[in-house]
């Protein structure tokens, strides 16, 4: 004779909850809808997209493994230039073949399919062994995938390193752009950070933050690497990589970069708690050297200093292990504003 089990009154809405829970959970798994699994694209993985004013590519992105090509074609004299062309000044230009982008579609992508799939059938024929030459061997149909790839942080650790080993020549990095000679010109003192032309995408003669790094800081490492000088990274791991970017030497002892800027300062902000607060940089800097960490630029103050009100950037900087709030926001400035001393960077 079979059992029969039997549940208590009480025990019946119990039971129907976790039954109904366990039906949607079989339903989710037998109807696909779950979500998948994310797959990650290493630092080295460049992604390759046509220009916004292209419109979207037909086919998947093609997931460019920038290591891979290049210890394959490590035994090439210029290597680098294999794929990049150089400019007039010969820095290495970080689009593949050419200095601009074409102004029509079909000639952008008809140059991306000459110069690789020709690279794999010459050299299909080198080495005896295929590559991919096939649509679908390149434009490979996948999941979504998340680019574990870090953005550089040049902070100012790595900044005095860069002065001590270049023996303070600013003018090898900064520049200004003159209206009246229209070229591109030193002034000491007026340094300021890179992002502050160089923006999100190239505008003109000016390129964007990602293409000015890539092509003055590879090509200066490159050029020291030959000369047989102390030089950076090369490969796209010696900055994006989280682990390698960990491993960096951090100065600890930081010297205050003369820009001629007062000690003391007002700083004024919209919104906060008071209308000015008192700023004193030599006060503040051996504590906050020990206590905060830099997170990043995500906006702008006015430093009013002898009745002249000036737009500064400012370098706001996190509590370690306090404000856990959304990096970018005017919220999250002027919390650390009002409430602890910032650093300031003219």
């Amino acid at each position: 004779m079979r059992s029969r089990m039997t549940t208590s009154p009480s025990s019946r809405p119990l039971t129907r909850l976790c039954l109904g829970f366990a039906s949607v959970l079989v339903g989710v798994a037998c109807n696909g809808d779950a979500p998948e699994s994310r797959r990650t694209l290493g630092p080295s993985i460049v992604t390759v997209q046509l220009p916004a004013q292209f419109g979207p590519l037909q086919r998947p992105v093609v997931e460019f493994d920038h290591a891979k090509h290049t210890k394959a074609l490590e035994n090439e004299k210029d290597l680098c230039q294999t794929c990049h062309l150089v400019d007039d000044q010969g820095d290495l230009i970080s689009k593949l073949a050419r200095k601009k982008d074409p102004t029509n579609r079909d000639t952008l992508v008809d140059l991306y399919h000459d110069k690789c799939i020709g690279c794999h059938e010459e050299r299909s024929k080198q080495v005896q062994k295929s590559l991919p030459l096939a649509c679908g061997e390149c434009h490979v149909k996948s999941i979504a995938a998340v680019s574990v790839r870090t953005p550089m942080n040049f902070d100012y650790s790595l900044h005095e390193r860069h002065v001590r080993e270049l023996d303070s020549k600013c003018e090898d990095c900064h520049h200004l752009y003159d209206e009246k000679q229209k070229k591109l010109i030193y002034a000491k003192k007026k340094e300021s950070a890179c992002r502050d032309c160089h923006g999100q995408k190239d505008e003109g003669a000016a390129l964007s933050l990602r293409n000015a790094s890539h092509k003055d800081c590879i090509t200066c490492h490159m050029g020291r690497k030959k000369d047989g000088q102390k030089h950076g990274p090369q490969m796209c791991t010696g900055c994006h990589d989280a682990k390698t970017r960990q491993e960096m030497k951090q100065l600890t002892d930081l010297p205050r970069i003369p820009r001629d800027q007062p000690d003391e300062v007002w700083i004024q902000t919209k919104g906060g708690r008071s209308k000015t607060v008192a700023f004193n940089h030599k006060g503040t800097k051996a504590f906050t050297a020990k206590v905060f960490e830099v997170v990043s630029v995500p906006s702008r103050i006015n430093l009013s200093h002898q009745n002249s009100l000036l737009s500064r950037s400012v370098m706001v900087i996190r509590a370690v292990g306090s404000y856990p709030l959304p990096v970018g926001s005017p919220y999250y400035a002027r919390t650390l504003i009002s409430s602890q001393p910032a650093w300031i960077t003219p």
